[in-house]
């Protein structure tokens, strides 16, 4: 049985490299320099010399396989749409090549500030992740919840612990790599079933006052819709409850 990874990726790479060099990383041009053959090797270089130093990412995969005594043969880097990231992903794509892994990419719209919806980057992101474990029923899975953006790394663990998936973290603070045990996450099918109307609307909006219900309403799963008057004319889900809906989706076709 193969041992694949999900991995997010950050920019400590980057980071890291800028501060052992005394660079001012907001003065580098990074769209340019993704295409810069010389720096891309240069960084593939600086990572290779000490990986646990210049990677969180690699730190917290190292770390965890020697600590758990646990193997990978593949790894799934999930990078945002962002040119810093595609960067780091592409050096951590090059480096673990070099060790003989199997590594897959995905770059997941919706994080560009420039232009993109961070609620609609997160649902991508869990879309991402549910469609590689559906697919990867024959493997034994890993998520590393170490790089990438806090949303992203607490999106990671609650699915992880959703679905039994073992889900692991270099943390900061104590130096060591944790593996966070999984904990209930109460997504009763008759609450979530509540939702479907409103995900079924191409606008995800129901102009019908009836529809209100209080546990989504608490939930901030649903909220309602003033008139100019500010009286409420009906209800529309929210980005929150897009994504929970997502989530308990994923869940009950993986059972």
């Amino acid at each position: 049985m193969k041992h694949s990874h999900i991995i997010s990726v950050g920019t400590s790479i980057l980071t890291n490299y800028c501060r052992e060099n005394s660079i001012d990383q907001k003065q580098l041009d990074i769209g340019r320099l993704l295409h810069d053959r010389t720096f891309v090797s240069e960084l593939v270089a600086f990572v290779s010399e000490d990986p646990k130093k210049a990677s969180a990412e690699l730190n917290a995969l190292y770390s965890y396989l020697e600590k758990f005594d646990v193997q990978i043969d593949e790894a799934y880097l999930i990078l945002t749409d962002t040119d810093e990231c595609e960067l780091c992903g592409r050096v951590l794509e090059q480096v673990l090549r070099q060790k003989g892994i199997d590594v897959h990419v995905k770059r997941v719209r919706g994080y560009n500030v420039r232009g993109g919806d961070f609620y609609e980057g997160l649902v991508e992101f869990l879309k991402t992740v549910a469609e590689k474990v559906k697919s990867w029923k024959d493997r034994k899975i890993y998520f590393n919840a170490t790089g990438g953006l806090k949303p992203e790394v607490s999106l990671l663990v609650a699915i992880g612990s959703t679905l039994g998936i073992p889900t692991y973290y270099r943390h900061e603070i104590i130096g060591d790599v944790v593996e966070i045990p999984p904990f209930p996450i109460m997504l009763k099918k008759d609450v979530m079933e509540k939702l479907e109307p409103f995900i079924q609307t191409q606008s995800g909006r129901i102009y019908d006052v009836r529809k209100a219900d209080e546990l989504l309403l608490k939930n901030h799963l649903i909220q309602p819709i003033h008139g100019e008057r500010g009286e409420v004319r009906g209800y529309e889900i929210t980005s929150i409850g897009k994504l929970m809906w997502n989530l308990w989706r994923v869940a009950e076709e993986l059972k």
